[in-house]
């Protein structure tokens, strides 16, 4: 009996060795794998629908976190979440700025709070449609080419009543939080929107035709620069 006895408390001992062991490795692993000194800071897309554990192997890939399956571990089992301090995700879209010295929870919170990784443009009057692509390309906001495009692209100007033959002018100098990546059109849209809701606030422009309001706006333009 003493002996069957004996046995089974080595074998809860190293049952007992064996779980710590697991958790204090599983902690390491889900632990920063750099310092804020040495971190390495990527964008990060997650679209509509991906898969954790696709987040995870991407992560694991670009070097931003020591194991892919942890992480996925970590999300898949409530329990092995707990352990790395880490709350029930839900994957929401976006871009968002991933560093290499944050751990598996703070890594979690951010992709499942939808606080993306916003870039800030800011545009001085007078500039040209050229050069507010050439703006948005270096802020990696989308390319110059597409965005110039859309610039001239007729329809998209007649979905604005506007009768001119590019948006010059129509794109109101101000500063602007856009996302990595964004489609040209959709950033055009935000500008000229923004242009019309302060033209809306000059009575003048209310009672102008599309061609009087068009000359007004290319005079303006032309005086900026």
């Amino acid at each position: 009996m003493r002996k069957n006895m004996r046995i089974f408390g080595i074998c809860m001992l190293i049952l007992v060795i064996l779980v710590c062991s697991s958790v204090i490795f599983f902690l390491h692993e889900t632990s920063p794998l750099t310092s804020e000194k040495n971190e390495r800071i990527e964008r990060i897309e997650v679209p509509s629908g991906m898969k954790i554990r696709t987040l995870a192997d991407m992560l694991e890939t670009k070097r931003l976190i020591r194991s892919g399956l942890s992480f996925y571990l970590a999300a898949r089992y409530p329990l092995l979440g707990r352990i790395a301090g880490c709350s029930p995700i839900g994957l929401e879209s976006g871009i968002y700025r991933i560093k290499s010295s944050m751990s598996t929870a703070e890594i979690f919170s951010l992709v499942s709070s939808g606080r993306q990784d916003y870039v800030r443009v800011s545009f001085p009057e007078g500039l040209t449609v050229s050069k507010t692509a050439q703006r948005l390309e270096t802020a990696g906001v989308c390319s110059a080419a597409d965005f110039t495009a859309v610039a001239k692209d007729r329809g998209f100007i007649a979905g604005y009543n506007i009768t001119g033959d590019s948006l010059e002018g129509y794109l109101f100098p101000d500063t602007y939080f856009f996302t990595p990546g964004m489609d040209a059109r959709e950033v055009a849209a935000i500008m000229v929107n923004n242009f019309f809701r302060h033209a809306e606030e000059i009575p003048a422009f209310r009672t102008m035709s599309a061609e009087d309001f068009r000359q007004t706006v290319v005079l303006a333009s032309i005086i900026e620069r």
